[in-house]
């Protein structure tokens, strides 16, 4: 009970303290973009008295409050945001905040997913620093061999990502996917397949809302990428038969409707991605695309 009342104590007066702070702070320059400090989780853990995995809780849901008004930000400034690519959001306090959790907890298998899916998109050798820190502190648990996996699957690094599967797939009650991509990756590299599967395996893997939705977008941009071959075999196939592209989507509809792999296309007045955007239908080079200003998938 004495920890309790101790950790809070300190809670209240770094909370007392940041308020007086906030009230005696000079004028900004109004380009200047205020980020709150991050104490250091190593130097913070002789004073935690076995609380630690309270504190490693705390700096998770600053971590998810921190991204997630990151993004709304973006939203509030009709940003457009690629979660293929979050730079542009100078997420610097990223990292971290994350190092701050599997600080306090190094078996934090959420933070180190989190890690290995967003923090690519910011910095990719911070990435891999942080899930190699994940595997020296649990060898035995073969998902931090998938998450430094991924990373170098997103790097373009197939061969170095094969040799990760591999070694994962060594450890003690590692599943079957794990021989299974190492030996996919040789073979098909970047394909979508590849991709499916591993974003498949992280989804099931993890506990957090905030992930799954970010992987679930993910998905649904492999989708669509399927979802346009379909759509440019159908402009290929006008294009062959008249000799012209086609001048508007009904006419892409028609043709569209002797395909039976597009059946499962969303067709209404145009075609719908998976977020419920129209793809935009460019007549003149005869092809397809992302609206990259209304989708809410990733782009490339």
């Amino acid at each position: 009970m004495l920890k309790v009342i101790y950790l809070v104590g300190l809670f209240l007066i770094v909370a007392a303290l940041s308020y007086i702070a906030e009230q005696r702070k000079p004028p900004l320059p109004p380009d200047y973009e205020e980020e709150f400090i991050i104490l250091d989780g190593e130097r913070l853990k002789p004073f935690c008295f076995g609380l630690e995995g309270l504190v490693a809780d705390y700096y998770w849901m600053q971590t998810l409050q921190y991204f997630g008004k990151k993004i709304l930000d973006a939203k509030s400034r009709d940003q457009a945001i690629n979660i293929e690519d979050l730079r542009a959001l100078n997420p610097k306090m990223l990292y971290p905040l994350l190092e701050n959790v599997v600080s306090f907890d190094p078996k934090f298998t959420d933070a180190y997913l989190f890690a290995s899916l967003v923090l690519p998109t910011v910095d990719t050798e911070k990435a891999i620093e942080l899930a190699e820190r994940g595997i020296k502190n649990s060898p035995e648990d073969w998902r931090l061999y998938h998450y430094l996996g991924f990373i170098y699957w997103k790097k373009g690094d197939y061969e170095k990502a094969s040799e990760i599967y591999e070694r994962g797939s060594l450890v003690e009650d590692a599943p079957p996917f794990m021989k299974m991509m190492s030996a996919k990756l040789k073979v098909e590299g970047g394909s979508r397949s590849v991709a499916r599967e591993i974003y498949k395996r992280m989804y099931d893997e993890s506990n957090s809302a905030q992930i799954k939705e970010s992987i679930e977008l993910r998905l649904l941009w492999i989708d669509a990428l399927d979802e346009m071959d379909v759509i440019r075999q159908a402009l290929n196939n006008y294009k062959q038969r008249t000799g012209a592209c086609v001048r508007n989507w009904q006419e892409l509809i028609a043709e569209l409707k002797r395909m039976p792999q597009a059946r499962s296309l969303r067709i209404k007045d145009a075609v719908y991605d998976p977020s419920g955007v129209a793809y935009k239908l460019d007549t003149e080079s005869c092809d397809v695309s992302l609206d990259q200003e209304k989708t809410k998938l990733p782009l490339r």
